[in-house]
C-alpha cells in the first residue's frame, strides 16, 4: 500500500506556494500571494518547460495570463526569464524582464556552456 506524504507547507517566511495541478504549486513571494490567489492557476507544458496560467475574462472575451508575466509585470513584446531555471519559481528575485534578444543570447550562451563543461578528475573516463 502506497502512503501519501504530509502536503507541503503553504507558507514560508520567504515565499507561499499556490496549488497549480493535484500534485504541483508554483511558489511566489508573500507580497504576490493575494493578487495571485484571486486566480485558478494551472499547470501548462510547453516544449520544454511547465508553466503555471489562468484563464480570466474581461468585455466578455477570454484571456489567459502567465504568473511569471503577472508577477514581473512584463510589458508587451518583452520576455521574462526565470534566473534559477524553475519555471514555477515566480518570486520576484526570480524574475528579470528583457529583450527577446537577449533573453535568445543567454539561453544560447547557457547550453554552450553545459555542453562544454570543465573535465576534471572526478569526471575523467578511467
Amino acid at each position: 500500500m502506497i502512503e501519501k506524504s504530509n502536503p507541503p507547507p503553504v507558507s514560508n517566511a520567504n515565499f507561499r506556494m499556490i496549488p497549480v495541478g493535484l500534485e504541483a504549486f508554483a511558489i511566489c513571494s508573500p507580497e504576490d500571494y493575494t493578487l495571485l490567489s484571486h486566480y485558478r492557476w494551472r499547470a501548462v507544458q510547453s516544449r520544454w518547460n511547465v508553466y503555471a496560467k489562468a484563464d480570466y475574462t474581461r468585455d466578455k472575451k477570454k484571456y489567459t495570463i502567465s504568473m511569471h508575466r503577472l508577477v514581473a509585470k512584463t510589458p508587451y513584446g518583452q520576455v521574462c526569464h526565470h534566473v534559477n531555471s524553475r519555471t514555477l519559481d515566480n518570486r520576484r528575485c526570480n524574475l528579470r524582464n528583457m529583450d527577446k534578444r537577449a533573453h535568445k543570447i543567454l539561453h544560447t550562451v547557457d547550453t554552450i556552456m553545459r555542453r562544454y563543461e570543465p573535465i576534471t578528475a572526478a569526471t575523467q573516463p578511467e
